[in-house]
C-alpha cells in the first residue's frame, strides 16, 4: 500500500483489516490441531515394534489420528506424526509469525503516531513563542521567576 495521499487512519484501518484476517486464519489453524495432545495422553508404541514394521506402523498412523509416541526402554523417546499433521503445525507456525509481524507493524505505527504528535507540538507556534520568550528574557524577568530549590541558597 502506498502511503502517498493516505491518512494515518487509512493505514491503521488497513492494518486492522490485515490483523483481523490473520486472526481468522489463526483460529482456523488452531481448530485444526485438536489432535495435538500432551505427550502423556498419546498412544505409545515400543520403538522396536514401530521400527520392525515401519510400513505397517506408518499405515496405522495414517489411519489413526496421525500421531504416536515412541517408547524406548519404557521411556518416552519421540513423537512421530504424519506429513499432513506436520503441515498443519507448519501452517500454525506461519500464522503465528504473521501475527507477530502484524503486531510489530502496529507497534511501530503507534510509535510513529506518537512521534508525529510530539513533533507537531514541538514545532507549534506556542512552543516557538515559549522558546523565544525564554531566550529573550532580561535579567529582571529571570530574577522575578527564580525560585531556589533545596540545594540553592536564597
Amino acid at each position: 500500500m502506498s502511503t502517498r495521499n493516505v491518512s494515518p487512519g487509512d493505514i491503521e484501518q488497513a492494518s486492522d483489516g490485515r490483523m483481523e484476517a490473520i486472526v481468522l486464519k489463526a483460529k482456523k489453524a488452531f481448530s485444526g490441531t485438536r489432535w495435538l495432545k500432551p505427550v502423556m495422553s498419546l498412544r505409545g508404541v515400543a520403538g522396536a515394534q514401530f521400527g520392525r514394521k515401519i510400513e505397517a506402523s506408518i499405515r496405522q498412523l495414517s489411519e489413526g489420528n496421525g500421531i504416536v509416541k515412541i517408547n524406548l526402554r519404557r521411556r518416552d523417546a519421540a513423537v512421530v506424526m504424519t506429513v499432513d499433521r506436520y503441515h498443519e503445525l507448519m501452517a500454525l507456525k506461519q500464522t503465528c509469525e504473521q501475527l507477530l509481524e502484524a503486531e510489530a507493524d502496529r507497534t511501530l505505527s503507534d510509535a510513529a503516531d506518537d512521534f508525529e504528535r510530539l513533533y507537531q507540538r514541538i514545532t507549534s507556534n506556542a512552543s516557538a513563542a515559549a522558546a523565544d520568550s525564554l531566550f529573550d528574557a532580561d535579567e529582571e524577568a529571570l530574577r522575578a521567576s527564580f525560585r531556589p530549590g533545596r540545594t540553592e541558597a536564597e
